[in-house]
C-alpha cells in the first residue's frame, strides 16, 4: 500500500518554543498587508493567468488551511493550537494518509481534538482515538521520544483530511526562555495563520530578514501578540531549479528572549560536559584502538571507524532531541542518533589526548543565521572540529567513506557556530574547487560495419557520486547483492547485451568508486541505404530547469563542479569519415558546456569526442536568463548534428 506521511513536530524541531513542519524555511511577509483580510498572495511579482488550484492540480496534496496559535508565559511554558485542513489530488491507487506528530513526553504533551476525512462525495470517517508509540521502539535510550499519528486508509483523490490538536510545552528546553521562526508553508497553501503571544514581563525580541511588509501586531497591558497571514503560496522545497538560499527569496522571521549568542553556547557547553561520563570501558577501548598509532591522523582515523563500524545511528533529527545522552550509556548501548555519536567521539579523541570542539551547523541554502536572533531552531546538525598534527578539520563522524578533514560537496559554505572551552564563534565549511566534484567517463565504441557496436564504458565516479552506492552495497547481503547489480546493468543496457563488467571500491572505505561494462548494442548507428552510417548519439541534456519562457528567480550555482565524457568512436575498415560537426564552447560567468572532435591525420580509423559540462560557483540576476536561454538553444542546436561515415567500396 502506498502511504503520504505528513509529519508534525510539536516544537519546531522541539526546540522553536512552536510548532513547525520539520525543515521548513522562514516565512516571507506578503506585500501591503494592511489587516489580515488584505493579504496578497505570496511572490506575486509577476502575474500567472492560471489560479492557483490549476498551478498546483500536479502536487500530491496541497493545504487549504494551516492555523495555529502559540501562547507564551512567563515560565517559557506554551500552549498550542493547531488546525489543518489538506486535499489529496493525486494519491495513485491504494492510498493511506498518515499524520504523525512526534513530541517529547518528558517535556511535552499532545492531545487530539479533532481527526476526520472527507472523501469527494461528502463522507466523513472520523479518527479521534490516534495511536501514541514510541518514535523509536527499537532504542530504548530514545523512549521519551513518542508519536501520535492519525491515519486513514483507501484515500482518494479530492479528499481532506481535517485535524485539530492542542499541544503543551511544560518544560523549555532553556528555562524561562522562548525562541521560534516563522516557518514558510511546506507545500502549496491556500490560507497560513500564525499568532504569537507571548507577556510583555518576558521581554522578547522580535528580528526581520528581507520580509516585505511587517506582521499585525496588537498588544495590552498584560501581552504582546504577533499575527503571521499569508495567501496562495507556493512550494520552493521542491521544483526550483538553481535558485539562491532560501532565506535570501523568503526572508525571516525570528523571536527570542535570548540576550545574544554566548547563552546557547553557554548551554551546549554544559549540557556536553555533564553527559560527558568518565568511564574505564571507553578509556581502555581507546588505548586498544591507538596503541600501534604514531601521528594523530592515525589515532583519530581509528577511533572515528571504531564508532562507524560498531555502532548503530539512529536516525534522530538533531533538532527533535537536542539535549545530550550519557556516553557511557552509549558506549554500552552501541548505538546513537547523530549529536550522541558526535560527543562519544569527541570524549574518545579526547582520551586519545586529541582537542575537538562541537560544532553546530546550519547548510547555505538555509541561510545566514546571524540574519536571525540567537536561537537554537538556526541549527539542524551537528559535526566536530578536531585538531590534529597541528591542522583543523571539520568532521562528520559519521560519514563512512570520508577520510579525515573531507566532507560531502553539499556541506560547502555551511555556516557552523563553533562551541569552544570558553567561547564561540561563526565559521564556515570550505568553499570546493571543481576537482572535489569531478565525475569522468570513458568510452570506446567499436562499431560493426552493420550499425550494432560494442561499448567499453569506463567512469571514475568520485567520492561524493561513490558515497551513497557503497553505503547501499554495504547494507545488502546475498541475493540483494545480484539485484543491486542488476539495477546498475540495467541502467547501462537498455536492451544491450552484457559482456563483462566490473566495479571497483565498493567495499573500499576511501577509494573512488570506479567501473568498467562491455555491451554490445544492435543497430546502435543508424545505416542508411547501406552506404551511410549516421552516429547519432546525442549528448546529455542538463539544462533541466532552463527551457521555461520566463525565470521568476536569480539563477545560483552553489558549487564548482565538471563532467568530463570522452568517446572514442572506431570506425569499420570499410567506412571513412564523411563529415564531423563542428566544435563548439557555450559559457557564460557561471556555465560552460563544450563539444571537441579530434581525428588525427595519421590515423582517420578513430574520432574522439569529448564532451565538458562545467558549473562555477555564483549568480546571475534573473534579467540575465535569456542568456542561459541562449545556450540552452545553441546547445540543442548543436545536439541535432552527427558524424556521418561513409562506405569506401
Amino acid at each position: 500500500m502506498k502511504k503520504i506521511c505528513y509529519g508534525i513536530f510539536l516544537l519546531c524541531f522541539l526546540m522553536a518554543g512552536g510548532f513547525s513542519f520539520a525543515e521548513a524555511p522562514p516565512i516571507s511577509i506578503p506585500q501591503n498587508v494592511n489587516s489580515p483580510g488584505d493579504v496578497k498572495p505570496q511572490g506575486s511579482e509577476e502575474s500567472n493567468p492560471l489560479s492557483w488550484e490549476q498551478q498546483n492540480q500536479q502536487a500530491p496534496y496541497t493545504i487549504l488551511l494551516q492555523e495555529q496559535q502559540v501562547k507564551v508565559h512567563e515560565d517559557g511554558s506554551q500552549d498550542i493550537y493547531n488546525h489543518f485542513k489538506i486535499k489529496i489530488q493525486n494519491p495513485g491507487n491504494d492510498f493511506s494518509w498518515e499524520m504523525p506528530i512526534y513530541y517529547n513526553k518528558d517535556k511535552e504533551s499532545v492531545e487530539i481534538l479533532n481527526g476526520m476525512l472527507t472523501d469527494p462525495d461528502g463522507k466523513i470517517t472520523p479518527n479521534n482515538n490516534p495511536q501514541d508509540v514510541l518514535a523509536y521502539p527499537e532504542f530504548s535510550q530514545y523512549s521519551m521520544l513518542h508519536k501520535k499519528a492519525i491515519s486513514f486508509s483507501g484515500t482518494k483523490s479530492g479528499s481532506i483530511v481535517e485535524l485539530s490538536f492542542k499541544g503543551k510545552i511544560f518544560k523549555p528546553l532553556i528555562n524561562k526562555q522562548f525562541w521560534s521562526e516563522v516557518s514558510y508553508p511546506s507545500a502549496p497553501t491556500k490560507l497560513f495563520k500564525n499568532t504569537f503571544i507571548f507577556p510583555r514581563k518576558m521581554k522578547v525580541n522580535y528580528k526581520e530578514y528581507k520580509i516585505q511588509e511587517k506582521p499585525q501586531i496588537t498588544s495590552d497591558h498584560a501581552d504582546v501578540s504577533y499575527f503571521f497571514q499569508l495567501e496562495e503560496t507556493e512550494s520552493f522545497l521542491s521544483g526550483k531549479k538553481f535558485i539562491p538560499p532560501l532565506q535570501e527569496l523568503l526572508g525571516a522571521a525570528t523571536f527570542s528572549s535570548l540576550k545574544d549568542w554566548r547563552i546557547l553556547a553557554n548551554w551546549y557547553r554544559q549540557s556536553a560536559k555533564q553527559m560527558i561520563v568518565e568511564d574505564q570501558k571507553i578509556n581502555d577501548q581507546v588505548a586498544e584502538l591507538i596503541k600501534d598509532k604514531k601521528s594523530e591522523q592515525e589515532k583519530a582515523t581509528s577511533i572515528i571507524e571504531f564508532i562507524q563500524d560498531h555502532f548503530r545511528l539512529v536516525p534522530v533529527p538533531f533538532a527533535q532531541s537536542p539535549e545530550f545522552s550519557p556516553t557511557k550509556d552509549v558506549f554500552h548501548n552501541q548505538y546513537a542518533d547523530k549529536k550522541d555519536w558526535v560527543l562519544l567521539t569527541k570524549q574518545m579523541l579526547a582520551v586519545a589526548g586529541i582537542k575537538a570542539n562541537i560544532c553546530l551547523l546550519r547548510n547555505e541554502y538555509e541561510g545566514d543565521p546571524n540574519n536571525e536572533l540567537p536561537n537554537p531552531v538556526v541549527f539542524g546538525d551537528i559535526i566536530l572540529e578536531v585538531f590534529v598534527d597541528g591542522e583543523k578539520y571539520f568532521v562528520d563522524p559519521v560519514l563512512r567513506g570520508y577520510s579525515l578533514g573531507h566532507l560531502p560537496s553539499t556541506y560547502q559554505a555551511a555556516y557552523l557556530f563553533v562551541i569552544t572551552d570558553d567561547q564561540y564563534r561563526f565559521d564556515h565549511i570550505p568553499i570546493y574547487d571543481e576537482t572535489k566534484n569531478k565525475v569522468v567517463s570513458h568510452i570506446n565504441v567499436f562499431i560493426e560495419p552493420s550499425g550494432n557496436a560494442i561499448y567499453e564504458v569506463e567512469n571514475d565516479w568520485g567520492v561524493d557520486v561513490g558515497f551513497p552506492v557503497k553505503e547501499h552495497w554495504r547494507s545488502l547481503t546475498g541475493e540483494a547483492k545480484k539485484q543491486f547489480y542488476d539495477s546498475l546493468d540495467d541502467h547501462y543496457l537498455q536492451g544491450a547485451a552484457l559482456m563483462d563488467r566490473k566495479w571497483d571500491g565498493l567495499d573500499d572505505r576511501y577509494e573512488s568508486l570506479k567501473s568498467l561494462i562491455r555491451f554490445k548494442k544492435n543497430n546502435a548507428f543508424l545505416l542508411l541505404n547501406d552506404t551511410t552510417m549516421v552516429l547519432n548519439e546525442k549528448p546529455e541534456n542538463r539544462f533541466i530547469g532552463f527551457d521555461q519562457e520566463k525565470r521568476k528567480y536569480p539563477i545560483y550555482f552553489p558549487i564548482n563542479s565538471v563532467v568530463q565524457n570522452t568517446i572514442v568512436y572506431h570506425i569499420p575498415a570499410n567506412f571513412k569519415i564523411d563529415s564531423i560537426p563542428e566544435n563548439y564552447d557555450l559559457k557564460n560567468d557561471i556555465l560552460e558546456i563544450s563539444r571537441t572532435f579530434e581525428s588525427p591525420e595519421s590515423d582517420k580509423s578513430t574520432i574522439k569526442l569529448t564532451d565538458i559540462y562545467r558549473t562555477k560557483r555564483g549568480s546571475l540576476p534573473k534579467e540575465k536568463y535569456p542568456e542561459l536561454q541562449g545556450i540552452w538553444e545553441a546547445f540543442r542546436k548543436n545536439s541535432e548534428k552527427y558524424i556521418i561515415l561513409k562506405k569506401t567500396n
